[in-house]
């Protein structure tokens, strides 16, 4: 077994996250938790990946290499660099993110499993976007991107801009198109 399958063994991966979010507590998915306890078992046989696992094991052993280099405290201060890093990164995350956590005035606190029910089951939405994106840029390769975007943006809610521009009184339709 390869080191990475071992570092993969018990790891809800975002591959199987859907699988665990459905699942019951009291009836796990047989398929989730074979998924997560023997992830080697259901690799893909695909050439690109075979080839990888085969080169993991060059890669691991010249990170070795390089590494057993590095005297001792130069070893500790990348581990100090690290950690110095992770911790500005983790403070300035809580600072731009207060409003979202515990206590601020956007926190809603939701379990698990409704996040898991509202998760797309597949990208089909961001491949349709990329697709629409691309067929309006080659119709128009000279416009901007917010021409672009706001192009988009009205195709995909043209219906509900429909209904909010008929709630509006005449005089603030007029009003309105007189801005525009």
């Amino acid at each position: 077994m390869s080191p990475m399958v071992l570092k993969e063994t018990g790891r809800v991966t975002a591959s199987n996250m859907h699988a665990v979010y459905v699942s019951e507590m009291n009836r796990p998915s047989i398929t989730a938790v074979e998924s997560i306890c023997y992830p080697d078992s259901k690799k893909l046989q695909v050439p690109a990946i075979l080839r990888a696992m085969e080169k993991e094991k060059v890669a691991m052993e010249m990170y070795k290499e390089t590494n057993e280099d590095l005297p001792t405290s130069l070893r500790s201060d990348m581990a100090d660099i690290i950690q110095t890093i992770s911790t500005a990164l983790l403070t300035a995350m809580k600072v731009h993110l207060a409003d979202f956590l515990e206590n601020g005035k956007y926190f809603s606190p939701t379990s698990i499993q409704d996040i898991g029910e509202k998760t797309p089951l597949t990208n089909l939405v961001c491949e349709r976007n990329f697709g629409d994106l691309d067929a309006i840029q080659r119709r128009r390769p000279n416009s901007s991107l917010h021409h672009h975007s706001s192009v988009m943006l009205l195709k995909q809610t043209r219906c509900h801009m429909r209904e909010w521009f008929l709630e509006l009184s005449p005089r603030e339709r007029h009003g309105l198109w007189r801005t525009v």
